[in-house]
């Protein structure tokens, strides 16, 4: 460190002997000794701030986005000084001026002041008090770090850039991946630590599946190998795969530039982004799940005799015997809204065009299958460990609600539509006390309908009303009720403020759109809080 310092402050005094000599030499020329001056001097302002940038410490309290920042969002770095905890010993006042330096030339190109967050006080979810620095008017792309001129430290380094998302977008998506079963995890798409063989593919597993209820009946046997496994335990429901696989082809639809096809995984560079083959191997899967009349299977997994818990093995030495469940309503109706939803976006492929017609009879025969036979809200008895994989029938209906979105705008056939029309005010998204972050699927299949251009005039009229009062209401709670934690990590408990449910006192909102006049109010009705909109 000591000599590339020596060598800098070499370099300063060489540029400025150069700079006294030019000056010497070209004494009648008076613009080019000012140019030449001023050249010296920023290139001394410039080599010295290099030094000082060396000798500062990193203040590992000065927090950043380790993720970076988009260059016309919001850009706060937390400045924490810790009161209560493992921590309380450590201690950091920060200084009434900050820079934001570029990392490049460590030039100056913000200053400002930090504000003390909430007077002073300390957050209860941290123990810790802190500060604000916003540096947000800080658009340029590029690496920067945060200096504190008093205090002589520094942030860690972060990044301006439109594409910080791209590899944390990467990486989440290649999550699935790692949850495949039934395919080896081969190092050069899983790395080194996590390559395994193919799991459950042994005896009496996943290929050789059979009846949780009549497990010495090898007529019950079943190739059901493939999907994901559920998180922490090696089940497969199919209940539970409305959200990632709806929201993952939504994610597609809306911005599909954003989704490439080198994600390094074994489909990669096939001419399909690698966010649709993924969910490919799901739909696979559940394919294996729906018999032949069209109904669907419910679960694969360990049977109850604690075999939950055998985690010790890699997945592929595991040999525990695996079982289903039997077809039920709720993993029907499912299947039949995930199937209808992919046809359409697989159809758009020339190479899947045969795959989205197969998916598309598919779902017409399990929405079919669920409206013929009995629903139940209690198929799941836990014979087959973990999580319990049932669905209210309320929450069944609100499935096939929006099953019926993506059947009308596969098929055109109006039974799907009036379907939808005369049920859609009893999804989650529309029945709610605001729009909410849960069941993601539902909410984007009923702004799907509204984009058809033979969707029904009043439902698109009474849907935008009410979800721009909805949307309107979670900002207003978020923004305006709750007061923002220190960290910035979303709500606040609170009195006023448990997940949007108890509110001072009902605030109201007016609104009005071009195309579409509305004036909606925020109530409260006991606990619960609504949106009232007029359908004219």
């Amino acid at each position: 460190m000591m000599r590339d310092w020596g060598r800098k402050a070499l370099k300063v005094m060489l540029a400025v002997a150069i700079g006294l000599g030019g000056l010497m030499a070209q004494t009648s020329e008076t613009s080019l000794v000012a140019a030449e001056r001023l050249a010296v001097a920023e290139a001394s302002e410039s080599m010295m701030r290099s030094m000082q940038a060396e000798q500062v410490s990193v203040q590992k309290y000065m927090m950043v986005d380790q993720f970076g920042y988009l260059p016309n969002g919001d850009k706060v770095a937390v400045l924490v000084d810790p009161q209560e905890g493992f921590n309380s010993a450590d201690s950091y006042t920060p200084g009434s001026v900050f820079e934001v330096r570029r990392v490049s030339d460590d030039a100056v190109v913000f200053t400002g002041a930090p504000t003390v967050w909430n007077e002073g006080a300390t957050e209860p979810f941290s123990g810790d008090r802190g500060w604000w620095f916003d540096f947000s008017s800080v658009t340029e792309e590029g690496d920067y770090y945060i200096y504190d001129v008093q205090g002589n430290s520094k942030s860690h380094n972060f990044r301006i850039a439109a594409d910080v998302y791209q590899d944390v977008l990467k990486a989440a998506i290649k999550t699935f991946y790692y949850q495949r079963i039934g395919t080896p995890h081969l190092a050069e798409h899983a790395g080194p630590a996590f390559a395994d063989g193919p799991s459950f593919v042994g005896p009496h597993q996943d290929t050789q599946a059979r009846n949780v209820f009549d497990r010495s009946n090898p007529a019950t046997e079943k190739d059901l190998s493939g999907g994901w496994m559920d998180a922490g335990d090696y089940n497969k429901y199919v209940t539970f795969t409305a959200q990632p696989v709806n929201e993952l082809l939504s994610a597609y639809e809306r911005e599909p530039g954003a989704f490439s096809d080198d994600y390094n995984i074994p489909e990669s560079g096939n001419g399909i982004p690698d966010i649709l083959d993924e969910v490919k191997w799901e739909l696979d899967w559940l394919k294996k799940m729906q018999e032949s009349d069209g109904g669907v299977l419910m679960k694969v997994g360990v049977p109850s005799s604690g075999g939950i818990g055998e985690f010790a093995n890699p997945p592929s030495a595991i040999t525990r015997y695996r079982y289903y469940l039997p077809k039920a309503s709720a993993s029907t109706v499912v299947t039949s809204l995930n199937f209808a939803h992919a046809a359409l976006v697989y159809e758009k492929f020339p190479t899947l065009r045969s795959y989205a017609d197969d998916l598309r009879e598919r779902a017409i025969q399990a929405w079919d299958w669920y409206h013929a036979n009995p629903k139940t809200a209690n198929a799941d008895n836990g014979e087959i460990e973990a999580g319990d994989a049932d669905m209210s029938l309320e929450s069944q209906e609100q499935i096939a609600t929006v099953a019926a979105a993506y059947l009308f705008a596969l098929t055109g056939d109006a039974k799907y539509n009036m379907y939808f029309v005369n049920n859609y005010k009893q999804t989650w998204a529309m029945s709610d006390g605001y729009w909410g972050m849960y069941y993601g699927e539902q909410a984007d299949a009923v702004m799907f309908y509204t984009t058809l251009p033979n969707a029904d005039p009043t439902v698109k009229r009474t849907f935008w009303k009410d979800a721009m009062c909805r949307i309107s209401m979670k900002d207003l709670m978020i923004t305006t009720i709750c007061t923002a934690r220190m960290y910035r990590a979303g709500r606040t408990t609170g009195e006023v403020c448990k997940f949007g449910r108890d509110w001072a006192q009902p605030p109201t909102i007016s609104f009005n759109m071009t195309s579409i006049q509305a004036s909606g109010t925020i109530s409260t009705s006991g606990r619960k809080t609504r949106c009232i909109t007029s359908t004219a």
